[in-house]
């Protein structure tokens, strides 16, 4: 009888213990999880946005968020905080009451985020910057947040439209992977 009670109450643990599920890629164990970005159409409206995600080679593939049919990127395997950057994606945009900004988010805890944001008048001929200046931003650890870079730009008040663009972007996190943003700009409207 007490070996029959010693097997039920072990049985009765084992139901009732969680279990981690461990989905295999190519050798590498990674924690199941789900790692996806929600895209807010302003995204889409004040400023260029890229996502670069890690393939299963190790090279990164870039996306333009425009290029991107969905409203919800899912990423196509799973992440865990490896110190490897697997997914990232980065945001400038631009208000017309001079405001300058990034949203920047990660697989990874972040260390900081350097490169140079300009603001420029969409003429051909005659282009005029209004603002065109290096960052370096530390991020102590976030995974997904915004900063101001800058309020206040002066820029001709009869613009609809200006040009805001990102160059020599660099991400790099706490574990020091770093990857770096492909330069682009958008033209953004006034509404």
């Amino acid at each position: 009888m007490k070996k029959f009670l010693l097997i039920a109450s072990l049985f009765i643990v084992l139901i009732n213990t969680p279990i981690t599920i461990f989905a295999q890629d190519d050798g590498i164990t990674k924690e199941n999880q789900e790692c996806s970005t929600q895209v807010e159409n302003a995204y889409l409206n004040d400023g260029p946005t890229f996502i670069l995600i890690r393939n299963k080679n190790g090279e990164y593939e870039c996306k333009d968020i425009e290029d991107i049919a969905t409203e919800n990127l899912v990423a196509p395997y799973d992440y865990t905080v490896d110190g490897v950057i697997e997914f990232a994606a980065f945001h400038l945009g631009f208000k017309f009451d001079g405001t300058l900004y990034f949203t920047i988010e990660s697989d990874e805890p972040l260390k900081s985020v350097t490169g140079s944001a300009y603001v420029k008048s969409t003429s051909i001929l005659n282009p005029i910057t209004y603002y065109d200046k290096p960052f370096s931003i530390e991020l102590y650890g976030s995974m997904a947040t915004s900063r101001f870079l800058t309020q206040g730009i002066s820029f001709n008040g009869n613009d609809s439209s200006v040009r805001v663009g990102f160059k020599n972007v660099v991400i790099t996190a706490i574990g020091g992977d770093s990857v770096a943003m492909p330069n682009n700009s958008k033209v953004v409207k006034k509404r």
